[in-house]
């Protein structure tokens, strides 16, 4: 059994809703940036989270293949991820080959709402740099991450599911995310956290 990513531009949420589900469900769930961080941070590339996709291409690559070989050892989990990454370069896969055998995923659920009101959420999150982009610019990232998520299930068999995050209605999007969780079996997980830095603060033992 492979992940199940998580994913939607920055702002929509993801992070929110996964800290409803995860009381709900048995997987481990586990944010990739995170453990990126870790792992750049552990090489002395960066200080802050959001500098991670300020970071040279390549040396992005290097990060998030190591990260990926850290999330695959706990199996069959759930990934809150990016499948699209803004950088000065222009975009980036968050998934690319290298990273996509790591993870295997067999289920990919977007999460998705109007590029108003993701830029409203932006604009109240404090603890995050976000870039100032307009709607039409939210709206084409999101038709991006669409073609990307179809791409990497015609290459894993992965299914795609887009779930809509509208502003005052969580629970929907939470009810919608348990649904196409249930069901996957859970792996034990606390040996191999104890065993590796990049996912000891991460995932709760």
């Amino acid at each position: 059994m492979g992940s199940i990513l998580v994913t939607g531009v920055p702002g929509i949420g993801r992070t929110t809703l996964l800290r409803s589900v995860r009381a709900k469900v048995g997987l481990p769930i586990v944010t990739f940036g995170s453990v990126m961080y870790n792992v750049a941070r552990s090489r002395g590339l960066l200080s802050h989270r959001d500098e991670m996709r300020r970071l040279p291409p390549e040396a992005q690559l290097e990060v998030q293949r190591v990260a990926a070989l850290s999330v695959a050892k706990l199996g069959t989990c759930v990934v809150d991820t990016h499948l699209t990454v803004l950088t000065p370069h222009g975009m980036l896969a968050g998934m690319p080959m290298p990273i996509l055998q790591s993870m295997q995923p067999m289920r990919i659920l977007m999460v998705e709402a109007a590029p108003v009101e993701i830029r409203a959420r932006r604009k109240r999150c404090k603890d995050r740099q976000h870039d100032d982009e307009t709607e039409e610019q939210v709206e084409a990232h999101q038709a991006l991450n669409r073609a990307m998520a179809m791409s990497l299930a015609n290459l894993t068999g992965a299914t795609v599911k887009i779930i809509f995050n509208h502003e005052n209605k969580p629970e929907n999007a939470v009810a919608q995310l348990l649904e196409s969780m249930r069901g996957v079996p859970v792996t034990s997980i606390r040996r191999l956290l104890r065993e590796d830095p990049y996912l000891a603060e991460e995932v709760p033992g």
